[in-house]
């Protein structure tokens, strides 16, 4: 310890208080702890996201796709290959703990300004701890980036359980880890020039620290077909306002 735990919102059934718990519930406020009250006032609260933009996207009927041309002079730079002989076994249990350090270990030898990631399995996990390592602002299941005058990174992406976009825009000069939901942007075809591959030898890399260990992987037992995969979906309740209402 310590450590940041985050927790689906599928975990566990659903529980209904009764009028009983709703009473007692207006009688009680959260407890609320400050920097001081943790022993941690000597850190300085500094945010690393600043929303600039909140809003509901528009559905039409007709679409347009309108296709952005390829940047003239941006091409790939450097393509590299970490190489490490444990590799291969890394994901399993969907640790991911050799990676992180690989990774970790790049950004120290390159000091990128920008640390890129693919919103998979594997990306969840290394852009997140990549992010806690370097102190690092973290922008999450990312739709849409574009670069801001100062030449920092602004990312458009869900919130509100996807009814609403939110642009959000990295503060401060330090490093920016942005993970992308795959199949958000199109694949380019026909760029040419891709330079060859560079191998870097990291066997030497070590994972440091506590690394946790996959304990049991337990099956969710399921009756009937997902919500998202229904044909029909049929709701019915009693009215608020109306006793008789259904």
């Amino acid at each position: 310890m310590p450590a940041v735990m985050t927790v689906t919102n599928e975990l566990g059934e659903a529980r209904y208080a009764n009028l009983r718990g709703i009473m007692a519930a207006t009688r009680s406020g959260p407890e609320v702890f400050t920097l001081a009250d943790l022993g941690l006032s000597d850190l300085v609260e500094e945010t690393k996201l600043e929303m600039t933009r909140l809003f509901v996207p528009v559905s039409e009927s007709s679409v347009e796709f309108i296709e952005a041309a390829v940047l003239e002079g941006l091409d790939v730079g450097d393509v590299i290959l970490l190489e490490h002989p444990e590799a291969g076994a890394d994901g399993i249990g969907g640790v991911y703990s050799l990676t992180t350090e690989l990774v970790c270990e790049a950004v120290q030898r390159m000091a990128p300004s920008v640390v890129l990631v693919s919103k998979t399995d594997a990306g969840s996990v290394v852009s997140a701890r990549v992010a806690a390592r370097f102190g690092a602002g973290l922008a999450s299941d990312c739709i849409d980036l574009a670069v801001n005058a100062e030449g920092r990174v602004a990312v458009t992406r869900p919130v509100h359980g996807g009814n609403a976009l939110a642009v959000y825009e990295f503060a401060g000069d330090g490093l920016q880890v942005v993970s992308v939901r795959p199949g958000a942007f199109e694949a380019v075809e026909g760029v040419s020039g891709m330079p060859e591959g560079k191998r870097v030898e990291m066997s030497a890399i070590e994972m440091s620290g506590a690394v946790p260990v996959l304990v049991e992987t337990v099956l969710e037992e399921s009756e009937g077909i997902p919500l998202e995969q229904a044909d029909v979906v049929v709701s019915g309740g009693r009215g608020l306002w109306w006793s008789g209402a259904v």
